[in-house]
């Protein structure tokens, strides 16, 4: 017998790796690990969870690939991993989960092509989540599709291209559709316009044409079709649509910059911060343009909750703890679902200081948890992203903290700045106490308070421009030319320029100006390198402080300046440990610069095959080397949205730190190649021996070049020798030519550098030469990736686990295999069975089980004709007894397998429906449920699996039902008399003890619904009385059975709610208190497990606070050992939250008039009051302001002991300093008067004896 096991281990700051011995757990049936901060790889044990039908793991740091066994899950129905670091591709083994409904993949580093087409081939998908996939190359949605059951579609930023499919518009119940940042081509089909579409997300395409106009009628809340090429939208219903019509506005600049500088206070009022006006910016709409047109905002993306809308892009908190300069900038700010973008219009050209302000004030509550939330997003300045996985709590140490990040950014000829705020799905895609429906704590997405952008040059200084000199000479035509041309020939113009741009270096500016000069205004004397692109010089500047210039050649390619002042940007946008740090760049007329970190050691070619060069290279720095190398490479190719081919590797582009670290040069400019001459770095007899062959065959080139050149230089490092070594007069002797014979020979570690003699590791060298000559295969697909050549290097696989291909696709007959994985503890394979009409039809059997059966003859094909309306029936296992429906491959009608005997599984509930019943009463549901309530106990093994989980099913059902007539629907309220009846039936033959004793052997759903109907039971009447409080008043074993469910982790929460139910009868609170169970509590307030001990603290509570004659009464008796459990392990505990709640709960009790002998008791005890004086000095607010509330007992005790006013007396300058800076959030009479009266009664004591 199966024993489903359920785990919900969310939201309790877990850390550390998901343990592998999950999967000695075979039973488990639901496991939820989601909102913690769990790292590591998914272990492949989890694959063995044949039963799994629910794994939650969304919100942690989770990394690595999705394991292959994973592909097992086939009962699986809720798969959740968003907001992870996942990487990858997204595994078509997914479409083996057939019973899925729910799939999450949104927020991680998936990258490459989506399996669209098997996805949407799946029938029972209700939720589809994807975002964030990098692709290098766009791909189309599939032409075919089959997911009619489809609710919620989002496939966000996916590199998806092509048109908008049709079929989309057959999806009956789609409610949801976001395919927004893609880069979808065409409009919107007229089919979509049949759709019941609530919300709708197109934004960030290449849509175009005329909007529809149905789509204002049709999307009944929100439509953003922002971020496309349409024409302009429909006039009606228009405020449905969010069009960000930017456009207009860049038009109204026109080319005459008017502003220098802009300060924008994002969601509040017009405010003053260091002498600077704050414009602004409180309005809650998707998009608003500045009355003076300088600025604007657009807003993208949904929050996921039926009760947040655009007035929550304004967020109104008492920042208290703010900076007092800055406190009016940060009360309000601007918060946005998914994209949140602020545009600069009419900016004057040049380089600007841009600041950004933030404060965490929205995930700060302790009371609703949403303090567990993790707001993490990207900002992106002029399109380069400045700040990756931003998390305002962690660079502000807390929350309603402060943070400002400051940012150059360069205006071109446009006159536009652009700063881009985008979640990528990361940190929580909900936290606890997400719903839909209800207040959900889901405000994800950017939250920014403020922005400051201030020109870095003077606008209208000493120096000529261009303007002045042609005013000046606005009476002469020819000789404003001449003059104009004469200052280009001598400079006059960008050499002003030159002294206003400034660079950042260790912490001191220096113009372009003092940095050329340090180069001696490129003196051959200062040259430290040359190659494709231009010529490298070494600048020394104050300080000590070296760079590296490259100043790029004529021949490189004539761009615009601000298309390459564009690739600057994105060249500076790289950060890696193994590449060399783009600081700036400059582009004017024939002088384009590229300013780097300089590489004291030089090249990796300088180190290796120089005789002058003192840098020595032992086997540990050569193998760390070529992990640098890898890795860099790594970062270019697969950790970018984009790949990037270097398309120049080798050892002088290659150059070492003080460390001996090696970093990439010259990566991302091979867009600078002369296009007249695609050819001219292979006519370099230097470069060419590191080119792959695709280079010189006119194909195309990928990533997988660079792979290639990888591999020379790996060659290189190990031997010391050059890859081509010329002799004149002599053919060239080719280290690739030699590494091949050797290899071939068995021997190629004689290729190791003699140099090193016999001090390297044998290992390594043989693992590098091995993965070198994987890396020089002549076909791209057969060289490895660079991540499986880093996995090898850093020990994490062996060289023969790495792929040599790319294609990974796999066939089967029928289509069919994977749909099951295991029967009667024997491993299945696809196998041919027979025809119909031509098609094939693959059976997932045991090999040994089809044999034999064929030879038998006992296995049968048939077709069948599906009954009307009836879905397309699921792949089944067809054996020797057992039998189902399958689908043909070919003509599509469904195949009925049989035993044999021709017996059908299922015949019989086909039949049932062709007769009607008489409906059932609220009696006979009772009665059933009671009778099917045996069939819970897995004890009884007079039945078959099949035939059990049938009953259980239908039990489920009954229970379902129950609930219906107790709370009603959404067509009817529930009828007092169908009430009456159910609730007499229930108590009459004991069926709520049946029900409790079998609770754990229901699956969730079902457990849910029998937790709310014995909690609804309590509150039914009859004949004016409630029978629940008699009934457990005479059963008070149930009481028991129900305080020790806290022991169960899979029924705790459950049996929580139902003991607080039964807390509302007095007579069971009595019980409760005056049995040892009372006592468990402090045990239970205590468990690990953040969502139990919660619930346990909330019936506590109730225990404590409702019944407040029998409370006092009980307070009473048992004072001595009450509370001096509740201060040693409440009190004094070191949990933060349990110490939070029992303060709290506390003053509750004493606060309460019926316990007012307790209360003077309390207030009289020394030890209460140094407890309290503890929870006074707490760090967190919550806990003080609970303490105060009671400590303020003990100073207006009338009565105060001696010993009481001694120790007030000696602390009273530590308190009265303590209450001086003592304040709450929010204005409150009542405190300041309390606080007030406490401060005169300590001050007015006077010691005693």
């Amino acid at each position: 017998m199966v024993i489903h096991m359920h785990s919900d281990l969310s939201g309790n700051f877990l850390i550390g790796s998901i343990p592998s011995s999950l999967g000695n757990l075979p039973s488990l049936y639901s496991l939820d690990l989601g909102f913690n901060e769990l790292s590591g790889q998914l272990p492949p044990e989890l694959g063995r969870l044949g039963y799994l039908s629910y794994l939650g793991l969304s919100s942690n740091n989770l990394g690595g690939k999705l394991p292959e066994n994973y592909a097992k899950f086939t009962r699986l129905q809720w798969f959740s991993v968003a907001g992870n670091r996942l990487t990858g591709q997204v595994p078509r083994f997914i479409a083996n989960w057939t019973a899925l409904s729910y799939l999450f993949l949104s927020g991680n580093d998936f990258e490459g092509e989506l399996p669209l087409e098997p996805l949407f081939n799946m029938s029972n998908l209700r939720y589809l989540f994807v975002s964030d996939v990098r692709s290098s190359a766009g791909f189309p949605f599939p032409k075919n599709a089959n997911m009619t059951g489809i609710r919620y579609l989002m496939i966000r930023n996916c590199s998806i291209s092509g048109e908008i499919p049709p079929y989309i518009g057959d999806w009956s119940r789609l409610t949801y559709l976001d395919l927004s940042f893609n880069s979808l081509t065409g409009g919107i089909p007229d089919s979509m316009k049949k759709l019941n579409l609530s919300k709708m997300f197109l934004t960030g395409n290449m849509l175009n044409g005329t909007v529809p106009s149905w789509v204002p009628d049709t999307i009944e809340d929100k439509a953003d079709l922002s971020y496309n090429n349409f024409d302009d939208g429909p006039k009606k219903g228009e405020g449905k649509l969010n069009m960000n019509s930017i456009r207009d506005l860049k038009n109204k600049c026109r080319g005459k910059p008017k502003y220098d500088s802009l300060y924008i206070n994002c969601g509040g009022g017009e405010t003053v911060l260091d002498g600077k006006v704050f414009e602004a910016d409180s309005t809650a709409s998707n998009y608003y343009p500045a009355p003076r047109e300088n600025w604007a905002y657009s807003c993208s993306g949904d929050f996921g909750s039926e009760t947040y809308d655009s007035s929550d892009y304004i967020k109104n908190v008492d920042c208290a703890v703010c900076d007092s300069a800055g406190t009016l900038l940060y009360n309000s700010t601007r918060l946005c679902p998914l994209s949140l973008t602020y545009y600069g219009f009419c900016l004057f050209k040049g380089n600007y200081t841009v600041k950004l302000y933030f404060a965490e004030t929205v995930y700060q509550s302790d009371e609703d948890y949403s303090n567990l939330g993790r707001r993490v997003f990207d900002v992106y300045i002029q399109g380069k992203r400045e700040l990756k996985d931003f998390n305002i709590k962690e660079m502000a140490y807390g929350t309603n903290k402060t943070w400002t990040a400051s940012f150059t950014a360069y205006v071109g000829d446009d006159h536009l700045l652009n700063i881009h705020f985008f979640w990528a799905g990361k940190g929580s895609f909900q936290v606890p106490g997400f719903s839909y429906t209800t207040a959900a704590l889901s405000l994800n997405g950017p939250l920014v308070a403020g922005i400051s952008v201030t020109a870095k040059f003077k606008v209208g200084g000493k120096g000529l421009s261009p303007s002045k000199i042609a005013g000046i000479t606005a009476g002469s035509v020819f000789a404003p030319l001449l003059l104009v041309a004469f200052m280009w020939k001598m400079g006059w113009l960008w050499k002003s320029e030159l002294d206003e741009i400034t660079i950042e270096v260790q912490g001191k500016s220096f113009t372009l100006k003092q940095i050329i000069d340090a180069t001696r205004k490129f003196s051959p004397k200062m040259e430290i390198g040359r190659g494709r692109f231009g010529i490298v010089y070494k600048a020394e500047l104050p300080n000590e402080i070296k760079l590296a210039v490259k100043k790029i050649s004529p021949h490189s390619k004539q761009q615009g300046k601000d298309e390459l002042q564009r690739e600057i940007f994105n060249m500076k946008s790289l950060h890696h440990e193994n590449l060399v740090q783009l600081l700036d760049g400059y582009s004017i007329k024939d002088l384009h610069l590229l300013v780097y970190d300089y590489m004291h050691k030089g090249s990796l070619h300088h180190a290796l095959f120089e005789p002058n060069s003192t840098t020595k290279l032992d086997w540990k720095a050569r193998f760390g080397v070529c992990l640098g190398i890898a890795r860099g490479l790594k970062y270019l190719h697969e950790e970018k949205r984009f790949k990037i081919v270097h398309g120049n590797i080798k050892p002088s582009n290659i150059l070492l730190d003080n460390s001996l670290t090696a970093k990439l040069s010259d990566f991302g400019l091979a867009t600078l190649c002369d296009e007249e001459d695609p050819f001219m770095a292979i006519k370099a007899k230097g470069s060419r021996v590191y080119m792959a062959p695709e280079y010189s065959m006119g194909k195309a080139i990928t990533v997988k070049a660079d792979v290639y050149s990888f591999g020379i230089v790996l060659l290189e490092i190990v031997s010391g020798k050059v890859s081509a070594d010329y002799t004149p007069n002599q053919e060239a002797e080719f280290l690739l030519d030699k590494a091949g014979v050797l290899y071939d020979k068995g021997r190629i570690l004689d290729l190791v550098d003699k140099k090193l003699a016999s001090s390297y590791d044998r290992k390594q060298a043989l693992t590098v030469l091995l993965l070198a000559m994987k890396c020089v295969k002549l076909s791209p697909t057969l060289r490895p990736k660079i991540s499986e050549v880093v996995s090898v290097l850093e020990g994490e696989k062996r060289i023969d686990e790495i792929s040599e291909s790319d294609d990974t696709s796999s066939t089967n007959i029928g289509g069919l295999c994977g749909a099951c994985s295991r029967i009667e503890g024997k491993s299945l394979s696809c196998v041919f069975v027979g025809f119909i009409k031509g098609g094939k039809i693959g059976v997932c059997v045991s090999k040994p089980a089809a044999a034999a059966a064929a030879a038998r003859e006992e296995v049968v094909v048939r077709r069948v004709s599906p009954p009307p309306q009836s879905p397309a029936p699921a792949a089944a296992v067809a054996t020797k007894g057992h039998s189902g429906l399958l689908s043909n491959s070919k003509s599509g009608h469904p195949v009925l397998l049989s035993s044999k005997s021709g017996q059908l599984v299922g015949d019989s509930k086909r039949m049932k429906g062709l007769f009607k019943s008489k409906p059932r009463t609220p009696v006979d549901i009772v009665r059933q449920t009671r009778d099917l309530l045996i069939y819970a106990d897995q004890s009884s093994a007079s039945l078959s699996d099949s035939k059990r989980e049938e009953k259980m099913a239908e039990l489920a059902k009954n229970i379902r039902e129950l609930k219906s007539i107790l709370y009603g629907n959404s067509e009817s309220e529930p009828v007092s008399e169908a009430c009456a009846q159910l609730t007499q039936e229930f108590f009459r033959e004991n069926t709520l003890r049946l029900l409790i004793f079998c609770l754990s052997q229901l699956n969730l759903e079902a457990r849910k619904d029998a937790t709310q109907v014995v909690a609804n039971l309590q509150r039914q009447q009859v004949n004016s009385r409630l029978i629940a409080s008699d009934y457990l008043e005479k059963n008070t074993d149930l009481l028991d059975t129900l305080i020790a469910g806290y022991e169960n982790t899979d029924m705790a929460l459950h049996y929580g709610v139902m003991l607080r139910e039964c807390i509302r009868h007095q007579t069971v609170a009595r019980y409760v208190l005056e049995s040892s169970n009372v006592k468990k509590f402090f045990d239970y307030i205590q468990l690990p497990y953040f969502d139990i001990s919660a619930d346990a603290a909330a019936t506590f509570k109730e225990l404590l606070t409702r019944h407040k004659s029998t409370v006092a009464e009980f307070l009473s008796k048992s004072y001595d050992w009450f509370f001096a459990e509740f201060n040693s392990k409440l009190l004094e505990s070191t949990n933060y939250i349990t110490r939070r709640q029992a303060v709290k709960l506390l003053g509750d009790i004493l606060l309460d008039r019926s316990n007012a002998v307790v209360m003077t008791r309390y207030v009289s005890s020394r030890d209460n009051l140094r407890i309290l004086m503890n929870l006074l000095r707490e760090s967190s607010k919550s806990i003080q302001i609970e303490a105060f509330h009671v400590f303020k007992l003990f100073a207006a005790n009338q009565n105060k002991p001696p010993d009481i006013v001694n120790i007030l007396v000696a602390n009273r300058s530590k308190l009265l300093r303590l209450f001086a800076d003592f304040k709450i959030d929010k204005e409150d009479e009542q405190f300041e008067a309390d606080k007030a009266q406490v401060v005169r009664e300590i001050a007015a004591l006077e010691p005693r004896e």
